[in-house]
């Protein structure tokens, strides 16, 4: 076999291989029409083919959690967020997808509890001009204005172990809480991305359990 035919050969065995490998990949990540059934029936790699279809057919504004749950079925996994308002901040007056609570001129601490109702997490968002360290005094802490509150703020945390306490701790040691909301996670993967992994549909109800808001996360 001469050089030429043999580099011809590795040239059509090589662009074989782009086309199978093209085909595969668009198999794998093509958008698909949204299907309950499939949905429900499917993992995840299959929901987030569909889910951009799903997203740009349907407004979910108001639905129940009952519908939603009805239409799409079980949540991968669900979450409550409770938050207390520690004063002005310094960020952008945007809300983050962390948590996309409260007003966003507030520098919030944030209680994030699981489905049991038991806190998993407590963390700061949007970042206030200077957090204090001042001794947490519960006393205080209830008829203090927000910006007091936030002084207090990083005592607090270290103060009580909250992580794997009851969410009904807060109000008793802390007062009501500003706001809070409850979150449901559908898990979609690469959202038809062929670049990213891990993401999620997300559903945000408010008090009466109607969706306030949903974006993919």
């Amino acid at each position: 076999m001469s050089e030429l035919r043999y580099y011809r050969m590795l040239l059509v065995i090589g662009a074989g291989f782009v086309v199978v490998a093209t085909l595969l990949l668009y198999n794998t990540f093509k958008p698909l029409p949204f299907n309950d059934i499939l949905w429900q029936e499917s993992g995840r790699l299959v929901r987030g083919r569909m889910v951009k279809n799903l997203l740009a057919n349907n407004d979910f504004t108001g639905y129940s959690r009952g519908e939603v749950i009805t239409w799409l079925g079980a949540p991968d996994y669900d979450e409550r967020l409770y938050w207390y308002n520690l004063g002005p901040t310094t960020a952008p007056h945007v809300r983050s997808p962390q948590t996309p609570v409260g007003d966003s001129s507030q520098f919030i601490i944030v209680f994030r509890a699981d489905i049991q109702n038991q806190i998993v997490e407590v963390l700061f968002d949007r970042r206030p001009d200077s957090l204090g360290n001042e001794t947490f005094d519960e006393n205080v802490w209830h008829i203090a204005p927000a910006a007091e509150r936030g002084k207090m703020a990083r005592n607090l945390v270290s103060h009580y172990r909250w992580v794997g306490r009851p969410a009904g701790d807060l109000a008793e040691r802390l007062g009501p809480p500003d706001g809070e909301l409850f979150r449901t996670h559908y898990d979609v993967g690469n959202a038809g991305k062929i670049y990213s992994f891990g993401h999620a549909l997300v559903f945000i109800f408010d008090e009466t359990g109607r969706v306030i808001q949903y974006y993919l996360q």
